[in-house]
């Protein structure tokens, strides 16, 4: 694993099925964009943005009325479609959530593609919280801006 491949700027979208109640379990879809990449050890100067697509599993805490409190744990696999060469990368993600701040650390590896091997950190991430209809819980979490290092 190199030091330093790849910096840039992300924005993504989790969306919870069904929506994620105490207790509960949900599927997670994620939709995202990298921008402004760049490589400061030069070894991947081509990737200069990229599109994230990831699905997994979130778990809910038995007892939280706040919506990012009910969020546990979440995790799955993804990929990023690199522009402009269209190269890909396969992954394997998960979450750190801080339910007081409203923040997420997001972490991941590269397990397939460009920058196999390599190690994702992106956070903390401050995030927007989309509430579930009716009695609650959580529909989703978005984030416009946050830095993503790939080393």
């Amino acid at each position: 694993m190199t030091s330093g491949d790849l910096i840039g700027m992300t924005g993504f979208h989790l969306t919870f099925t069904p929506v994620l109640r105490p207790s509960g379990r949900a599927g997670v879809s994620a939709m995202g964009k990298l921008t402004g990449c760049v490589s400061p050890n030069g070894l991947h100067s081509e990737l200069l943005s990229g599109v994230i697509s990831a699905t997994g599993k979130a778990e809910a805490h038995p007892v939280d009325s706040r919506p990012l409190g009910a969020l546990r744990s979440a995790g799955g696999k993804g990929t990023i479609m690199w522009s402009p060469t269209r190269a890909r990368s396969r992954f394997s993600w998960s979450m750190s959530i801080s339910p007081v701040k409203a923040e997420i650390a997001f972490s991941a590896t590269i397990t397939g593609g460009k920058l196999n091997g390599d190690t994702v950190m992106a956070g903390p991430v401050l995030v927007r919280v989309k509430p579930g209809l009716g009695d609650g819980g959580l529909g989703g979490l978005s984030t416009d801006l946050a830095v993503v290092v790939f080393g």
